[in-house]
């Protein structure tokens, strides 16, 4: 039995590699035609044209078009996580994070708007297919668990005050930050300064400190 999985995982390495291009780039494409053509209009024929490659090598990486979709979301999260993470340095306070984490977003959705316009399609999905409604809400919860470990670290810190409402002040965090992002992402105002968001975000830590 191990022996029989062995060579069906090696196959289907194989099989990729032929096809000359890795998943990860294949969902860098597929994010992009979204963001231009719209996520009904992007169909796998539309996809093997662009990457150059058959049909049969898009279903080798997903099974169907909301499993496509699924990877694009994940794949995004993943993107727009590094992105945040790769501005810290070891001697940032949690607040300088915070900061960062902001800023780090704003950057992103600047630089990739094509990969920013997957959260409204992951809005859109997560209203009418229940599968992407729990993605969505698992997504939610990583994204303000972040931003609520900051918080509390900034409280262990001192920088905070220990009255700090925690789940109130995550909430409001994370929709100015998420807010901010689909607005820019739904006008086409992507070049706006970030410190303008940031100065939002002194308001609100300003009203704690």
């Amino acid at each position: 039995m191990a022996e029989t999985r062995k060579r069906k995982t090696r196959k289907k390495r194989v099989a990729g590699t032929r096809a000359g291009i890795a998943a990860p780039d294949l969902l860098d494409l597929t994010c992009t035609l979204m963001a231009t053509r719209g996520f009904h209009a992007t169909t796998f024929q539309l996809i093997a044209d662009r990457a150059g490659v058959s049909q049969t090598t898009i279903l080798h990486y997903f099974k169907d078009r909301l499993g496509l979709a699924r990877q694009v979301v994940l794949h995004v999260v993943q993107a727009n996580r590094d992105s945040v993470i790769e501005l810290r340095t070891e001697n940032d306070s949690s607040l300088d994070q915070l900061r960062k984490h902001f800023l780090g977003n704003f950057r992103w959705a600047r630089d990739r708007p094509d990969q920013a316009s997957v959260i409204l399609l992951l809005y859109y999905l997560g209203s009418v297919d229940p599968e992407f409604s729990e993605l969505y809400r698992r997504v939610l919860e990583a994204a303000r668990g972040r931003i609520t470990g900051l918080l509390e670290a900034a409280i262990r810190e001192g920088t905070l005050p220990t009255t700090l409402p925690l789940s109130e002040t995550t909430e409001i965090l994370h929709e100015l930050l998420l807010g901010s992002i689909l607005n820019r992402v739904s006008t086409g105002n992507l070049a706006d300064g970030e410190s303008i968001h940031l100065r939002k975000l002194e308001l609100v830590l300003a009203r704690f400190a």
